[in-house]
This record gives C-alpha cells, structure tokens and sequence, in this order.
C-alpha cells in the first residue's frame, strides 16, 4: 500500500483520482482549500465518502500571497 497526495480533493478531478487509489487500497492524503469557485456543497457532498475513510487524511489549506 503506497501513500499518495492529492490536491484539489474536493474538486471533480480530485475526488476521482481519490476515490480510485483508495478502490486500489492505498492511502490518500487530500490537500484542498474550499474555495467559493463553485459551490461548496457540491465539494462537501464528494468529500462526504472518503473524510471518513481511516486511509484519508484530509487537510483544509488556503494558500494565497
């Protein structure tokens, strides 16, 4: 079992990718800002699954200069 960052988990793009590696029984540490691009509850609701899973580690990061 590898141990694999994703960033942008709670977008489409990550969520799959997440889901995926978990599916293949690794562990993923997700890295994602919650930003207001689109709507927050759409991110929530691909989040909602995985937060849970013992082999996530999700972060809430906001990155900005």
């Amino acid at each position: 079992m590898a141990r694999y960052l994703v960033t942008g988990t709670a977008g489409f793009i990550g969520a799959r990718v997440a889901a995926m590696l978990l599916e293949q029984g690794h562990a993923v540490v997700g890295v994602d800002d919650m930003n207001t691009s689109y709507d927050v509850r759409m991110k929530e609701h691909r989040l909602n699954g995985s937060v849970h899973e013992p082999r996530v580690e999700m972060n809430y990061l906001r990155f900005s200069s």
